[in-house]
């Protein structure tokens, strides 16, 4: 059985504000909150992919990529603040 540590800290997201999970729902909170956005997904997807393979062929680690995208600099923010858009 798969474990997540640390889970209490976590945000679940739901797909829709209709879904409801039978065993598991109290994990997402309130009912129709905590939504992927998947029109923001699709709307960068273009930028996700070329963050994509630049950490694939290595020119640009992953810490290195998490450490800029944490730092809050518009400079390596994606044009809607991907990282941080609620």
């Amino acid at each position: 059985m798969p474990r997540i540590r640390n889970w209490k800290g976590l945000t679940f997201y739901r797909p829709s504000r209709q879904t409801e999970y039978a065993h598991i729902d109290t994990l997402f909170g309130e009912a129709g909150k905590n939504v992927i956005d998947f029109d923001l997904i699709e709307s960068q997807f273009r930028h996700l992919m070329r963050v994509a393979a630049s950490v694939r062929e290595g020119v640009v680690s992953s810490s290195t990529l998490l450490k800029r995208l944490r730092s809050g600099s518009y400079k390596n923010a994606t044009p809607d603040r991907l990282c941080c858009s609620s």
